[in-house]
């Protein structure tokens, strides 16, 4: 209290008008003085020049730095798909990843215990015709009578082998066909097995749409009736065979239509659906010719006991030993048949090399021509890369490059079509020298400006006002700028068709800069 009443009477004895009035003074003189600091400031700033620092180049250098890049795929120059050849379980697989296998070597086995059957009736048929032909050409009466007896049961036999194979053709193709539509192209549509199938993607060709949905909905009563024959078609022999085999024929053409529909309706659309509907169409298209195979050896069996029941009625004749040999011909062609059907059960390495890929294992079930790996020849790489058809213009076959920034490269083919997939033109690039680049990698790819009269510079360097487009030099430490035409757009570069020299040297970056800004070189 004391204290307070201290400062208080102080602050009467002190605190008066000349106080005050000092004090003021003293506060003009601050802010008068903070007044003339800043307006000095500002004065110093106004009256300093800002000078920036440009990089120049001449055209002709920048055009022959200014590579076009893209990317691509490390592929070995030979190599092979791993491909089934019918449909059905994989039931050994005999290699791996990496390991090296010479071209026509085993990689996997399907479930083959039929074909190995008929491969083992064939052989008895092959033996059984040759001893008939022996017993003909130099038994007695009896002998050629019993002969007769035994070819007619040998083609019965062979028939009932024809019929079997008929079924399992049967049965390999409502196979395909569920694959192909419920387990594959069916995810296009919506609804598909209802009454109103809608394709789940935009197209632009409305025709092709109205007729996949339409083509797919009236599909669907072949679908159901393929369905139900399926658990009985082992019990159909004779007529009902050639009949039912006649009807399935038929379906695969309709199947086929639909798909053919679906594929017009995809165009331009996604890849990966549009390789689901070819890939359907193949299995579709192969699963008919096997059922046009199956159903002319039916036939030819039929026929076959029609003769041999004819020839056993009316007896031994002279010519009994020409029928005979025809007989063992016959038979050996039935061996090769067997011996063709048993092949295509196996997964043989189309070419010498390394499992590079491998997507089976035993239990997989797998469909006719399936990829299931690649096997590409140790050795020369090269590179497989998909550039625009305005890129490609400006490329030939022979060109050199540059693959990963690093290794020389040299261009062996440029295709002369479009992909349908892509929608881009394939190059192959071969890889010069030795790379330490894996196989199956991706890697870039740039090419070089091949014309010195093409001047390409990179977009950085153009100024654009309104429709105008102008580029850069220094003169006597002063931006001029020059008026250009553009060309081509690629990547981060355009063409300057006009308006520039090779010699000109421009400014590489005009963001920012006006004409007649001074600047430094650096």
């Amino acid at each position: 209290m004391l204290k307070f009443l201290k400062i208080r009477a102080f602050a009467r004895r002190y605190w008066n008008t000349t106080t005050k009035v000092a004090l003021f003074a003293i506060t003009i003189l601050i802010l008068l003085a903070v007044t003339r600091i800043i307006l000095s400031s500002a004065d110093a700033v106004e009256g300093e020049t800002f000078t920036r620092s440009v990089a120049l180049s001449p055209a002709s250098a920048i055009s022959a730095e200014k590579g076009l890049e893209v990317s691509g795929i490390v592929v070995a120059k030979t190599q092979g798909d791993l491909r089934t050849k019918s449909t059905g379980i994989i039931t050994k697989v005999y290699r791996e990843v990496s390991e090296t296998v010479g071209a026509g070597a085993i990689i996997a086995t399907m479930e083959n215990a039929s074909e190995l059957a008929g491969v083992a009736q064939s052989k008895a048929s092959v033996a059984q015709a040759k001893a008939n032909l022996s017993k003909v050409s130099g038994g007695t009466l009896a002998q050629r009578l019993e002969v007769l007896s035994l070819s007619t049961q040998n083609a019965k036999d062979t028939l009932r082998e024809a019929e079997i194979g008929v079924q399992n053709t049967l049965l390999n193709a409502y196979i395909t066909t569920d694959t192909s539509f419920v387990g594959g192209v069916d995810s296009l549509f919506k609804d598909a097995d209802g009454a109103n199938p809608t394709l789940t993607f935009i197209t632009t060709n409305g025709i092709a749409e109205i007729e996949a949905e339409h083509s797919r909905f009236v599909l669907q009563k072949t679908l159901d009736r393929q369905k139900e024959v399926s658990s009985k078609i082992l019990y159909f022999s004779g007529d009902n065979l050639i009949n039912e085999i006649n009807l399935v024929e038929s379906e695969m053409l309709l199947m086929k239509d639909t798909l053919d529909k679906l594929i017009a309706a995809l165009d331009g659309s996604t890849g990966v659906s549009k390789v689901v509907a070819n890939t359907a169409r193949s299995s579709v298209l192969s699963t008919r010719s096997a059922l046009s195979s199956s159903r002319g050896a039916l036939n030819a069996a039929k026929n076959a006991v029609i003769v041999a029941e004819e020839n056993e009625s009316i007896g031994a004749l002279s010519e009994d030993t020409d029928i005979a040999e025809a007989q063992v011909q016959s038979a050996l062609a039935g061996l090769a048949q067997s011996y063709a059907r048993l092949e295509d059960t196996y997964v043989r390495a189309p070419v010498s090399g390394v499992i590079t890929r491998l997507s089976i294992k035993p239990g997989d079930f797998v469909n006719s021509f399936q990829d299931v790996g690649l096997v590409a020849s140790r050795g020369a790489l090269e590179v497989e890369a998909f550039v625009s058809v305005s890129i490609s213009k400006q490329l030939t076959v022979g060109d050199k490059v540059t693959v990963d920034g690093v290794y020389a490269g040299v261009i062996t083919s440029i295709s002369e079509s479009i992909d349908p997939i892509k929608r881009q033109i394939e190059i192959r690039v071969a890889i010069l020298e030795e790379a330490s680049i894996p196989n199956g990698s991706r890697t870039s790819i740039t090419f070089f400006n091949k014309s010195a009269e093409t001047i390409r510079v990179p977009i950085s360097a153009l100024k654009l006002i309104g429709s105008d487009s102008f580029v850069f030099t220094v003169v006597n430490g002063k931006l001029v700028s020059i008026p250009v035409t553009l060309g081509e757009i690629v990547q981060n570069s355009v063409t300057l068709t006009s308006g520039v020299a090779p010699s000109t040297e421009i400014v590489l970056d005009a963001r920012g800069l006006n004409e007649g800004d001074s600047v430094n070189i650096k």
